[in-house]
Parts: structure tokens; C-alpha cells; sequence
């Protein structure tokens, strides 16, 4: 399960997140959810990302808390969504941020044939998919023929261009 702590300025747990400073979230079916990356909006509300495990294959999977460490249900409706690249794939997200305009980014890798490919997904405030990028909200690019590539980290430029770097 995705699991988050938060800290006081002295290192001791913030007890105004979910009074106790921690908490797991599950994804409901999965075999297994591991979050990745964390970043925190300008609102203060957080946004976890990571994968999430079912029926053998992972999944790109994000959450996001309100600032007090409950789930946002402005987000999806239930705080909590899991994305898929394709039937048959494997995907997981590995970094996330945030734009200026409040769209989530997520980058990692997606999985066919045996081969990972750099993947990106993009989601509006509301936790769909922003059809604006690559028309379905999700791209995945082959960086090395035959190579597996992964995408690690993500940023967002001043101009608005999203660059990812990872490994080939």
C-alpha cells in the first residue's frame, strides 16, 4: 500500500495529518501498491504517484490528500486512480509534478513485448486524463531500439515543456 508520513520542522510527526503524522492507503483489489514519488500542490493539497498491482500486471496509480491527510474526492471521486497503457502492458509511474496550471504529471514506463518504454501521463485537477496531450492524455516514447528505456524523474520548464529523464 502507498504509505506517507509527514514531519514537523523538528523532525517530529506532524500530528495534523491524519493525527497521527502517517498513513497507508490501499487501492482496493491490487496485489501490491508502491508509492514512488511525492510532490505537494500550491493549494498544499499532496499528490503521490506510483503503481498499483492487479491481475499480474502493474499500473500507473496516483492519490491525492487534502492538506489535513484525508483523500481528496475532488480527485476522481474517490482521491485515488489507476491508469493503464494498454492491454497486455506493464506500467508504473516513477515521478510526478505539478504545472502551473494545477495539471498532474506522471512519468515512468510502460511495458510491451518485453521492452519498457519512457511513458508520460497528464491529468486535469480533476483527476481526468487531459486530453490536450497526445490527445489521450498519455504517451509513451521508445527511446533505444530494442532497449529498455525508463523514465525516473520529471520537471515541468518555466515555458510549460515537460522534460523527463531515466535511463536507456
Amino acid at each position: 500500500n502507498f504509505a506517507v508520513v509527514r514531519y514537523n520542522t523538528d523532525g517530529s510527526l506532524d500530528t495534523g495529518f491524519n493525527s497521527t503524522g502517517k498513513l497507508v492507503t490501499d487501492f482496493g483489489s491490487a496485489a501490491s501498491d508502491l508509492g514512488q514519488s511525492v510532490t505537494v500542490q500550491a493549494d498544499g493539497k499532496i499528490v503521490v504517484a506510483g503503481y498499483s498491482t492487479s491481475g499480474g500486471s502493474n499500473n500507473f496509480a496516483v492519490v491525492r490528500y487534502n492538506t489535513d491527510g484525508s483523500l481528496d474526492t475532488g480527485f476522481n471521486g474517490t482521491g485515488k486512480l489507476v491508469t493503464d497503457f494498454g492491454s497486455g502492458t506493464d506500467d508504473a509511474g516513477r515521478s510526478v509534478t505539478v504545472q502551473a496550471d494545477g495539471k498532474i504529471v506522471v512519468a515512468g514506463y510502460s511495458s510491451s513485448g518485453g521492452s519498457n518504454d519512457f511513458a508520460v501521463v497528464r491529468y486535469n485537477t480533476d483527476g481526468s486524463l487531459d486530453t490536450s496531450f497526445n490527445s489521450t492524455g498519455k504517451l509513451v516514447t521508445d527511446i533505444g531500439s530494442g532497449a529498455s528505456d525508463e523514465g525516473r524523474s520529471v520537471t515541468v520548464q518555466a515555458d510549460g515543456k515537460i522534460v523527463v529523464a531515466g535511463y536507456s
